[in-house]
C-alpha cells in the first residue's frame, strides 16, 4: 500500500488502532496496591499534550478501552477532557490491567467483529509494547520502548500487515 497516509486514514476500509500507555504515575499510597497508583502532575501534563498533538478530527477514536487501574482511568479522563470526546465511547475493562499482547489482540478482534473502525486502548507495559512490536516489526529495533504517555497509531488495512502511522512521545516536537 503506497498511498498517502492522509488519504488512507480517511479510507473507511482501513481500520485504525491507537495504543496509549498511561501517563507517569506516582508510587502506590501507603497500604495501597499497584492498581491504586494515581497519575503524577507530569503524567497529567504529558497525556494532555499527547492528546492535543495526536487528534485527527477526521477520524477520532470510536471506542476507547482502558484498564481499570487508577492511572489508566485518569489517563482516559485527561484524554477525553482534552479532546471533548463522547463519554459513552470510553469503556473500562478489567481484563486490560497488565494485559498480555495476546489478551490485547483478542480484545481488538472482538472490537473488529463489532465494526469498530478506530479503536484506542489505554493500558500498561509490557503488553502494549509487545503488541506494538508485533504489529510493526520496525518497532522491535534495539532500544525502542513504549515509555509513559507514548501513543502509537497503526493503519490496519484488510489483508495486509499493520503499519505504524504516528508515534508521539511527551518530549517529541511537531
Amino acid at each position: 500500500m503506497d498511498s498517502d497516509p492522509g488519504e488512507v486514514i480517511n479510507d473507511r476500509s482501513v481500520r485504525l488502532l491507537t495504543l496509549l500507555r498511561h501517563g507517569k504515575a506516582e508510587a502506590a499510597p501507603p497500604g495501597g496496591t499497584d492498581r491504586d497508583r494515581a497519575l503524577a502532575a507530569r503524567g497529567h501534563s504529558d497525556v494532555r499534550k499527547i492528546a492535543l498533538r495526536s487528534l485527527d478530527p477526521a477520524r477520532p477514536p470510536q471506542r476507547i478501552l482502558y484498564s481499570q487501574a487508577r492511572r489508566t482511568v485518569e489517563t482516559a479522563d485527561v484524554f477525553r477532557d482534552a479532546l471533548s470526546l463522547d463519554e459513552n465511547s470510553f469503556i473500562g475493562r478489567e481484563r486490560l490491567y497488565l494485559a498480555s499482547a495476546e489478551t490485547l489482540l483478542a480484545e481488538i478482534q472482538e472490537q473488529d467483529a463489532e465494526g469498530v473502525e478506530h479503536l484506542m486502548i489505554i493500558g500498561h507495559n509490557p503488553g502494549l509494547e509487545q503488541l506494538a512490536m508485533h504489529l510493526d516489526k520496525r518497532l522491535g529495533e534495539p532500544h525502542w520502548s513504549m515509555s509513559t504517555a507514548t501513543l502509537c497509531r497503526f493503519l490496519r488495512p484488510v489483508d495486509e500487515p499493520a503499519r505504524l502511522l504516528l508515534e508521539e512521545r511527551p518530549g517529541s516536537r511537531r
